[in-house]
């Protein structure tokens, strides 16, 4: 089969934007943030016949878009396709400077210079702005420090204050076991903060972690920054070292996922990175650690991490 058809179509559909016109105007509605030519794809798999693509953050029931959103089923007789991904995003931001304003997948620092990564934004009750994080990041062996610093004074001479933790799982370390390992911390009103997480977008709604299992998942740490690993265990039990007041010690997190990968996953400074289903960006779980071969990543379901401290995403 010849494309040529399908690339004057995308060629018309770049002027139209260039134009601005009616098609243009119904791109603008449906949220359509990318376009191509490639195969058909339907219940996940590619299909032989090729297809106008037009990129959405989430496909919605066709009867709920008003129609001025909708995308034709063809244009100028060319077959088109709706594919739900996530805005691509320029590689322009470094996790480990000082990023304004701040979003998720940049390094932080507890009040003892604990590096980490800030993995959501989240609100309570009330509606304050609050960032998510590992509690082994953002409370330390530190009494009466709650400062949150961005980056991390490892990774910059002059980090800011960006953050005051207001509530944290366990609130004392060290300790023996733990289910949750997370805190939440006050946003300074000075400080802009953008919830995209940095190189993937937005995270969805949380998920069960049973739903989870056996599914691709993504995430953002200051460390290794994007990686892709699957869930291949809930619940795990696995027992972690934590370097707290300069020792280390060993503390059993229960009830666990359990992600791997073949490539590199994570490594120190990635703990409070949020994972997400790889596809659909659905909030997964919070990254607590990971093995020496940084291949396998220890992380806490967000669904619980977000009733304990009383947030939600935002």
């Amino acid at each position: 089969m010849s494309i040529e058809p399908f690339v004057d179509a995308y060629r018309s559909i770049v002027a139209s934007l260039a134009a601005n016109d009616s098609l243009a105007r119904v791109l603008s509605a449906g949220q359509v943030h990318a376009f191509g030519v490639g195969y058909k794809r339907s219940m996940d798999r590619e299909h032989a016949s090729v297809a106008l693509r037009f990129h959405v953050p989430k496909k919605v029931p066709l009867l709920s878009l008003a129609r001025r959103a909708r995308i034709p089923a063809m244009l100028a007789g060319i077959v088109t396709d709706v594919i739900e991904s996530s805005p691509s995003f320029a590689h322009a931001v470094d996790p480990r400077d000082r990023v304004d304003p701040v979003r998720p997948g940049v390094s932080i620092a507890g009040p003892a210079a604990a590096t980490g990564t800030l993995g959501a934004l989240v609100r309570d009750a009330s509606g304050q702005a609050m960032i998510l994080t590992a509690s082994h990041v953002a409370r330390t062996h530190v009494a009466n420090q709650r400062e949150i610093s961005q980056p991390s004074p490892f990774d910059h001479p002059s980090p800011l204050a960006i953050a005051s933790t207001a509530r944290a799982e366990p609130a004392q370390w060290p300790v023996s076991s733990l289910t949750v390992d997370a805190a939440v911390a006050k946003l300074a009103p000075s400080v802009a903060f953008d919830a995209r997480v940095l190189e993937i977008g937005p995270p969805g709604t949380p998920v069960e972690p049973s739903a989870a299992l056996g599914q691709s998942v993504v995430k953002f740490g200051r460390s290794t920054e994007k990686t892709l690993g699957k869930v291949t265990e809930y619940p795990h039990h696995a027992t972690l070292r934590v370097r707290i007041g300069g020792a280390n010690h060993s503390v059993a997190y229960r009830d666990q996922l359990f992600i791997e990968s073949q490539n590199e996953l994570c490594a120190d400074g990635d703990s409070g990175a949020l994972w997400m289903l790889a596809r659909t960006l659905e909030a997964v779980a919070l990254h607590c650690g990971g093995g020496s071969n940084r291949k396998t990543a220890v992380a806490t379901p967000i669904g619980r991490v977000l009733a304990t401290l009383g947030v939600t995403l935002a």
